[in-house]
C-alpha cells in the first residue's frame, strides 16, 4: 500500500510540474521544497526540507516566493499597502541587503515547518538530497524519525 501511495504521489508531482507547469507542487495545500542556499542560516540551513502553506503573511514570517523564475525562501521584514495592494520586502537572515519588493501573487506560501537535513549531510541517497524529489525526501525523513 505504501508503494502504491508513493507511486500516486510521484505521478501527481510529475503531472503538476511538467503538464501544469507549477513551480511548487502542493499536496492537500502543503508544498514541499528543499532549500538550496544558506541565505536563511542559522534558522534554515542549506539542504533542509521546508513545508509551506498558503495563508496570511505578516512581518517576521518566513515565506517562499517566486522572483525571476526562481523560488526564494526569505523572511518578511516589511509589509506595505500601496494603492490597495499589499507589497512585501523580504531579506535572507544571512544576507546584508533586502530583496526587491514583491507582490502577494508571487508568494507560494509561508514556511510552517522545516526538517534537519539528515540525508543531506550523509552520502546516502544522493539523488534525493539534491532537491529533485523533496516529497520522497520528506517521506524518507518521516520514516526515519518513527
Amino acid at each position: 500500500i505504501i508503494v502504491i501511495l508513493l507511486v500516486i504521489i510521484l505521478v501527481y508531482i510529475l503531472y503538476s510540474k511538467y503538464i501544469e507547469k507549477n513551480k511548487v507542487t502542493k499536496i492537500f495545500g502543503y508544498g514541499f521544497l528543499v532549500v538550496l542556499t544558506g541565505s536563511m542560516e542559522p534558522e534554515i540551513n542549506s539542504g533542509e526540507l521546508v513545508i509551506i502553506k498558503e495563508g496570511e503573511y505578516e512581518v517576521n514570517d518566513v515565506i517562499t516566493y517566486e522572483a525571476e523564475n526562481l523560488l526564494v525562501t526569505h523572511r518578511i521584514i516589511e509589509k506595505n499597502i500601496v494603492n490597495g495592494k499589499t507589497e512585501y520586502i523580504c531579506k535572507g537572515d544571512a544576507n546584508n541587503e533586502n530583496d526587491l519588493k514583491i507582490s502577494e501573487n508571487q508568494i507560494q506560501g509561508k514556511v510552517i515547518y522545516h526538517l534537519l537535513h539528515i540525508l543531506y549531510t550523509c552520502d546516502i541517497l544522493p539523488v534525493i538530497r539534491t532537491g529533485k524529489f523533496p516529497v520522497i525526501y520528506f517521506l524518507f525523513i518521516s520514516a526515519l524519525q518513527q
